[in-house]
């Protein structure tokens, strides 16, 4: 079913996904058209920002009851939003908003399940039609897909640990043997309290390191340059 490298699917496949979706035609005209508008504009305040919310907010009431295929269409419409407003306008269109942002009626969702949702749609295992009948209908539940290895998610779909009925938990046992097997020290004899402290400590950095990668794929970046900054500020 797979291929050792999963491959970034055409568009043309993700319209064999997106032939599941929920999202109506008249939705996806307004949010295509919407898109458009945005890309003419020189800049984008308030008015904009609900313009964009009030498009982006219709198709919700659907996706969010139906399938994973509307959860992958969903989040590649985000994708595409994201690529083209300023990332202050971005933050403002939804519900987690800090006072005073410029949509006043935001797309209802928080932008931390806006990148969720956006790191389902670009998944290359997850959009695949192939599996999308195996795939369970909830947003978390997927979210915690998108953070198993490869390798092991093609095997637990092969092997049938991937389903409908899955719930989130399912999707962490799946995950967690990789990680408990990566952040596990090397044997040591007999160490003495300060090396046993040193270990304890570096496991810890090491995990939550492990953890800020890969709950923030879109922000690698940022967190290297944090790690840069704290050594100069360490060694001025």
């Amino acid at each position: 079913m797979f291929t050792s490298d999963p491959p970034q699917h055409s568009k043309s496949t993700l319209r064999r996904v997106f032939a599941d979706s929920p999202i109506t035609p008249e939705h996806r005209k307004k949010m295509k058209d919407t898109l458009a508008w945005v890309k003419k504009q020189d800049t984008l305040g308030a008015t904009a920002a609900q313009r964009i919310a009030d498009a982006f907010r219709a198709p919700l009431r659907t996706v969010f009851r139906v399938t994973a295929a509307g959860f992958i269409e969903y989040g590649d419409w985000l994708e595409k939003l994201h690529q083209r407003v300023p990332h202050g306008l971005w933050l403002d269109l939804f519900e987690d908003a800090r006072p005073g942002a410029r949509a006043i009626r935001p797309i209802p969702i928080s932008s931390k399940r806006a990148q969720a949702l956006m790191r389902i749609a670009r998944h290359p295992i997850l959009n695949d039609p192939n599996v999308l009948d195996e795939l369970p209908p909830t947003w978390r539940t997927l979210d915690t897909l998108t953070r198993v290895p490869h390798e092991t998610l093609k095997k637990a779909i092969t092997e049938g640990h991937v389903h409908r009925r899955m719930t989130r938990e399912d999707a962490e046992m799946i995950q967690r043997p990789m990680s408990e097997l990566e952040s596990e020290p090397e044997a040591v004899s007999e160490p003495d309290g300060e090396l046993m402290s040193e270990l304890d400590a570096n496991i810890t950095i090491e995990s939550s390191l492990r953890d800020l990668w890969a709950r923030f794929p879109d922000h690698h970046g940022y967190i290297l340059a944090v790690i840069d900054r704290l050594k100069a500020e360490r060694h001025p």
